[in-house]
């Protein structure tokens, strides 16, 4: 049975291990506020992936689940 999830968290697909973030986190300086993707243990080193413009946050999804299958935390 699978495991209920909140309006704010969806998988990107079946297989995968990468959780959607539709809340918004708000850094405090200049009151930023990012959207984000998260894959793995909060508790596990961090990797922090980033994208400019014209890109988007799709083209981390692929590195996102190598890395946490191998023991990271990426944002």
């Amino acid at each position: 049975m699978e495991k209920s999830r909140t309006f704010n968290e969806q998988p990107v697909s079946q297989k995968s291990k990468i959780t959607i973030m539709t809340g918004k986190r708000t850094i405090t300086p200049n009151n930023l506020t990012f959207d984000c993707y998260t894959a793995g243990d909060e508790k596990d080193p961090l990797v922090l992936l980033l994208h400019g413009f014209p890109e988007t946050a799709h083209m981390w999804l692929a590195l996102m689940e190598e890395l946490s299958d191998s023991g990271f935390y990426c944002v």
